[in-house]
């Protein structure tokens, strides 16, 4: 009876040391806002009687902090819920050991895609981006395949899943280099089941000219070009849309995107 007594103490600690802990995410929150996070996780159903630990993982910092929360059935009568106390406790070892991991890979990640370039073989025009439905999946897929950027990003999707947290967003936002010219500004976030999503906020080309994502607003546009990105290459990736710029004189800095339906067109210009 004794030996199956001291089996039942070991199965239950063994079972409590490899329970899951209840982690949940929050982007960039204070220590009022986590308090009150803390709070409604003690007021709900699933949450058990008695103490049980609550932590918060900050994904703008990766830390995470751990809350004591009491909850017990109110004695009196007269007032409606249970009584719920939470106060801040030190965080378990293991957590802040993944902490320090989500940390280190989430680093690692910033500096790869920080030095990171999406070749013209991806995106060949910066101004390919208006309109573009494929863009930014060719510009996700290329930093997903890249064994750089993939690694950091399993390690974090694997922390992620033992967290049973679905997906970070990074609050950083990266400029990555098109090699065809310019730089796309992008944010990106990371699953559990390591994917990296990558959402393009801006697009810039090589003459510092915001390259809109929609055609609304293209015509009589002002831009600059260059003898090293000309009016010829705007045109290739705006004349499908039914844009063009006329051929400026060869010492013009500035050039104006028009429609080729309200404009008349010279025999050497071409607006497909």
């Amino acid at each position: 009876m004794k030996k199956i007594f001291i089996f039942c103490i070991t199965l239950i600690t063994s079972f409590s040391a490899f329970s899951s802990p209840v982690v949940e995410a929050c982007f960039n929150c204070s220590a009022s806002q986590e308090m009150v996070m803390a709070h409604h996780y003690g007021l709900s159903a699933n949450t058990p009687y008695g103490e049980s630990k609550y932590h918060i993982l900050n994904t703008a910092t990766f830390d995470i902090n751990t809350y004591q929360i009491l909850k017990v059935k109110n004695a009196d009568p007269e007032s409606r819920g249970d009584k719920i106390t939470n106060f801040s406790i030190p965080t378990p070892s293991a957590l802040t050991k993944q902490s320090l991991q989500l940390k280190a890979a989430a680093d690692e990640l910033s500096t790869e895609l920080m030095t990171a370039a999406i070749p013209s073989s991806v995106i060949s025009n910066p101004w390919l981006f208006v309109n573009c439905a494929f863009c930014g999946n060719n510009t996700e897929a290329y930093l997903q395949k890249s064994p750089s950027v993939s690694l950091p990003v399993k390690t974090i999707g694997s922390i992620l899943k033992q967290l049973n947290i679905t997906t970070v967003k990074l609050d950083n936002q990266y400029k990555i280099s098109l090699e065809a010219s310019g730089i796309v500004l992008i944010k990106v976030a990371i699953t559990n089941s390591a994917k990296l999503f990558v959402e393009p906020i801006e697009v810039i080309d090589q003459n510092g000219n915001r390259v809109p994502f929609s055609q609304d607003g293209l015509n009589y546009t002002s831009i600059r070009i260059s003898p090293s990105f000309t009016f010829k290459d705007i045109n290739e990736a705006i004349n499908p849309l039914g844009f063009y710029i006329p051929t400026p004189d060869s010492s013009a800095e500035v050039a104006m995107i028009k429609s080729c339906k309200t404009s008349k067109l010279s025999k050497e210009e071409n607006c497909n």
